[in-house]
């Protein structure tokens, strides 16, 4: 049925119809109950594209992935982040684009029109030029975590990564390990504030930083976990407990652990950062700093489309985290 079938069977004209659909003020009781009976009794449908066109919006979301896509699909995290972003997406009716930034095809995706706004999946530093593109041209756009060049002009959502990374090792400390190691990504903003943490804490425990045990690493997070790990343990004096920027390099130390025949927790504590599915099912399964990935994705996205829709300011969200303590760590072996 279409609409113009529709204002035939009301007895109204299409703009009439049209104004009780989008829920305008301007028509008596009667009638917009009348129209919203044969609605429901039609089961009647409005055409969302046609809307879209009427409304000069396209009804969809650029979801901007400024890395490989082996890095982002082979990622239980980011599974769960985009996850969470299709979820509301899906909710509110929209469309989902995935855009990969080249070239300012971004900002041409929307002055043509063809998205309203854009999800920018965790940026680095080296991914500001096409960000400086769309403030340059006012899209509206927000970030799933915080880059610290643009905090107070580019809205997003984050944790306070810092006090995370900070809890996970004074669990370690608190349990008399002061060998300890850290692992992490070498352009990641996230690690790095993860790192200055880990750094940063020692010192206030007069525990001696040690440049030996920093390992930073790109691309494939479990090949460098596992080879890092085993890098450390060959070491004079090896870590007793090794603190991983994400879950999936605590995975690749993990598998290095048991290659070296090294008992998790009695020789080595492990600890790692998302909670992702997996951790609980390892061997043993894994200390970690807890965040839910899909809430960021959902949460994310909910802001810009209530922006799109009623004009809801975007503004910076701070979410939850907690240390999940499983069977990896435990005092160190000399304890």
């Amino acid at each position: 049925m279409t609409i113009d079938e529709l204002a035939r069977l009301a007895g109204v004209s299409k703009t009439t119809v049209s104004r009780v659909l989008n829920g305008k003020p301007d028509v008596s009781k009667e009638t917009s109950a009348r129209i919203n009976a044969l609605i429901r009794d039609t089961g009647y449908t409005p055409n969302a594209f046609a809307k879209a066109i009427n409304d000069k919006k396209s009804n969809t979301i650029g979801l901007v992935i400024p890395y490989g896509a082996n890095y982002i699909f082979t990622s239980q995290y980011f599974s769960e982040l985009l996850r969470g972003i299709s979820s509301q997406i899906d909710e509110r009716a929209y469309c989902l684009m995935l855009c990969y930034p080249k070239d300012s095809n971004c900002v041409e995706l929307f002055k043509q029109g063809r998205v309203d706004g854009f999800v920018v999946i965790t940026p680095d530093l080296e991914h500001t030029d096409f960000i400086d593109d769309m403030l340059a041209v006012k899209a509206p756009f927000i970030l799933t975590s915080a880059l610290p060049k643009y905090h107070d002009v580019a809205p997003h959502i984050d944790i306070d990564e810092y006090a995370a990374a900070w809890m996970a090792m004074e669990h370690l400390i608190g349990l008399g390990h002061t060998r300890i190691a850290f692992i992490g990504e070498d352009i990641s903003v996230c690690s790095e504030r993860r790192c200055i943490a880990y750094r940063e804490c020692l010192a206030a425990h007069n525990i001696p930083f040690r440049e030996k045990y920093v390992r930073l690493g790109y691309d494939d997070l479990m090949e460098f976990g596992c080879t890092f790990t085993k890098e450390l343990m060959r070491l004079p004096q090896p870590p007793t407990a090794i603190f991983c920027a994400a879950d999936m390099i605590a995975i690749g130390a993990n598998r290095a652990l048991h290659m070296l025949n090294r008992q998790i927790p009695r020789d080595v504590s492990l600890v790692g950062f998302d909670d992702i599915f997996m951790c609980r099912y390892l061997n043993p399964p894994l200390t970690t700093i807890h965040q839910s990935a899909y809430n960021r994705g959902y949460t994310v996205s909910k802001i810009l489309v209530d922006f799109l829709q009623h004009g809801t300011p975007m503004e910076y969200q701070s979410l939850d985290f907690h240390l999940e303590i499983r069977d990896s760590s435990a005092p160190p072996p000399s304890a």
